[in-house]
């Protein structure tokens, strides 16, 4: 046989509110209480809240060693300043030197704030080389404005006519951001 309690507030032995519902919110604790789980248990923590993507297939050829925006970008608003946002980006890049060893540097940016993350992909003994290089990063941006995620690239070098073709033959490149709750 089922039972059913039906309440709209728990106190604890002092009087102070440790559940309340209201308006179909459920509130446990208060501002600064620590909640624990028991061992096993698991709290739903950690979901992704939304997903953002871009990509493009326009091709970019970077001649210099200057970190170039390359046409794969994507925004998001995350709803808590404590959440995560996770970015996966896979980006088809054709290095050529008339020398060999060729590389290509592909950088994360959030907004203007500077290369939160970095990954080359090439290869030694190639004076063309052309690869899908993937890219993942967990970023804590701790903000709930707009957040514009970049990618940018360069040549390792640029001497020898070295040069990155990003997109070349207009293969796709794409950008996934995931706000991760807390």
């Amino acid at each position: 046989m089922a039972s059913i309690l039906k309440v709209d507030t728990i106190q604890d032995q002092s009087g102070n509110n440790i559940i309340n519902e209201n308006a179909g919110t459920i509130t446990i604790g208060k501002s600064g209480d620590i909640i624990n789980l028991a061992s096993g248990a698991t709290a739903g923590f950690g979901k992704v809240n939304q997903i953002v993507t871009g990509s493009t297939t326009t091709a970019v050829t970077v001649t210099t060693t200057v970190r170039t925006e390359i046409g794969l970008e994507a925004t998001i608003t995350p709803s808590s300043t404590s959440s995560k946002i996770l970015v996966m980006a896979e980006v088809m890049a054709k290095a050529e030197r008339d020398i060999a060893s060729n590389w290509t540097f592909l950088y994360v940016y959030r907004d203007d704030t500077g290369a939160l993350y970095t990954v080359a992909g090439g290869q030694a003994n190639s004076t063309d080389f052309e690869t899908r290089v993937p890219m993942t990063y967990l970023d804590s941006p701790s903000s709930t404005s707009a957040l514009r995620y970049n990618i940018r690239g360069r040549p390792y070098v640029t001497s020898n006519n070295g040069q990155v073709i990003y997109q070349r033959n207009s293969y796709l490149s794409n950008i996934t951001l995931m706000e991760i709750l807390p």
